[in-house]
């Protein structure tokens, strides 16, 4: 019987709830190796054009994941980094962190990218 364990998957789940809740305050979501705090911190940008935006994290020592998605002049959803076409090189955009601040970095960039409208980020990080 593939479920037979089910509630106690709900168990599990139902007692560690909060570590899929995303929050734009920074959240202790579990421990890395040697013991160090993991932290995230979600982020939702309304904003145009998009260049960077400051994250309000002091003290960040080590970057473990960033997650983006940009929505573009076009309305479409797309992750950065994003890398097209070696063809066409308007479409090769990224992001990185700084210790105060999350830029968008565009290579050469498409105005479509260029003046997005909305991000969605999440950073996890130790400190």
């Amino acid at each position: 019987m593939p479920f037979a364990n089910l509630d106690k998957f709900d168990a599990v789940l139902g007692a560690n709830a909060d570590l899929f809740t995303h929050s734009s305050s920074e959240k202790a979501i579990g421990k890395w190796v040697g013991g160090q705090t993991i932290y995230r911190k979600s982020f939702d940008i309304t904003a145009t054009p998009i260049a960077s935006f400051n994250h309000g994290i002091a003290g960040i020592t080590a970057v473990l994941g960033l997650r983006f998605m940009i929505k573009d002049a076009a309305a479409s959803w797309r992750p950065l980094p994003w890398l097209y076409s070696g063809s066409d090189s308007n479409w090769i955009g990224g992001v990185y962190v700084t210790s105060t601040q999350v830029v968008v970095q565009y290579q050469v960039g498409s105005p479509t990218i260029q003046t997005g409208t909305r991000i969605f980020a999440v950073i996890e990080y130790l400190k």
